[in-house]
């Protein structure tokens, strides 16, 4: 993870185009990698690509995103949210990676990749708020 960051953060995009540094990201780390770093990066106004997630803040703070420690199991209520163009998830790899996560539990956001908060934020802000709804009235 350290050295995909890394790479990232210093990969001029001043100088290639988006299917260039895709092909770049996916020699050197797979199709997988490539495709979580095809959604950070994003078109801005002049035309050109550039990173969504500031990848300096990232890299500069790496050690302290990386370093939590796991305390425990979850137990309770829990819904998925996923883009509908998400390269990372498909519904069917949520329902094979947590096979416990109903399926009435996941929800699609249409229209967002991965970065759903980012794509369709009022859309996420809903379906979170649904969510708190159903909790606090079994409360």
């Amino acid at each position: 993870m350290i050295d995909i960051v890394n790479t990232a953060s210093s990969y001029d995009l001043n100088k290639t185009s988006k299917k260039e540094t895709l092909e770049f990201f996916n020699k050197k780390f797979g199709g997988v990698v490539a495709n979580l770093l095809n959604t950070n990066l994003i078109n801005n106004e002049d035309g050109k690509i550039e990173w969504r997630n500031n990848m300096v803040a990232v890299k500069d703070n790496i050690e302290k995103i990386l370093g939590w420690e796991n305390v425990g199991t979850y137990i309770g209520p829990v819904r998925v949210l996923n883009g509908e163009k998400s390269l990372r998830f498909s519904i069917d790899d949520l329902t094979e990676t947590f096979p416990k996560i109903a399926i009435k539990d996941l929800r699609l956001i249409m229209g967002a990749s991965h970065l759903i908060h980012v794509d369709k934020p009022e859309e996420t802000i809903k379906e979170i708020l649904k969510f708190i709804n159903e909790i606090d009235s079994k409360i």
